[in-house]
């Protein structure tokens, strides 16, 4: 985590809430940049594996992380057409 900072190209992170490597309050602490954005997927693991007991299984979690994933893409290629077309 000590070279976020020094990110500046856009990164999405897909992160468990119960993930081992990096908790909603462990994550809250870091120095961030503008240009990291965090999906929390609710209750997951570091495997997206939610407990029993939350009401969903991982195959929903993994069904939004593509989601999200997917629109972040779509977010970040419509910025470079912007781009590309102001360079023509």
């Amino acid at each position: 985590t000590d070279h976020f900072p020094d990110i500046s190209m856009p990164m999405l992170i897909l992160q468990g809430e119960r993930d081992p490597f990096g908790s909603r309050d462990e994550v809250a602490h870091y120095a961030l940049p503008d240009s990291l954005h965090v999906h929390w997927l609710t209750d997951g693991d570091h495997d997206f594996k939610p407990r029993r007991s939350s009401g969903v299984n991982q195959q929903v979690l993994i069904d939004e992380a593509a989601i999200v994933a997917a629109s972040f893409v779509r977010a970040q290629l419509a910025v470079a057409a912007r781009t590309c077309s102001t360079l023509v």
